[in-house]
């Protein structure tokens, strides 16, 4: 296999730097590793990754604000969509994605939420 890059400095283990189009050729941004295409499961063989509405026993603790509803900004200041839903990782604790609707698009995308 021809990777479309060459080291930035002449020492072995030196960083690649993409010699085509970097988002085209899968180098330096857009670096990726080929993953089985199968879902990812929790300890219990369920969908590691779901709508809280389908992970029983999860809930949004009600002290904290609730994101279903509220408006997505992009950088250009402008609503994007809003928030449809929540999805949960049923392997921690913790919020993955809000499902937005998206402004005049008739489906939903996946917002990732690292926090």
């Amino acid at each position: 296999m021809t990777i479309p890059a060459q080291p930035a400095e002449s020492f072995p283990g030196a960083p690649l730097v993409p010699t085509g189009n970097p988002m085209l050729d899968g180098v330096g941004p857009a670096a990726y590793a080929n993953r089985a295409d199968v879902p990812d499961l929790n300890l219990h063989g369920g969908l590691r990754i779901v709508p809280i509405g389908a992970a029983p026993g999860f809930y949004l603790e009600p002290r904290d604000p609730d994101p279903r509803g509220r408006p997505v900004y992009g950088a250009d200041d402008e609503v994007a969509g809003t928030v449809a839903d929540v999805w949960v990782d049923t392997a921690e604790p913790c919020l993955r994605y809000l499902e937005v609707a998206v402004s005049g698009a008739p489906n939903t995308v996946l917002l990732p939420v690292p926090y």
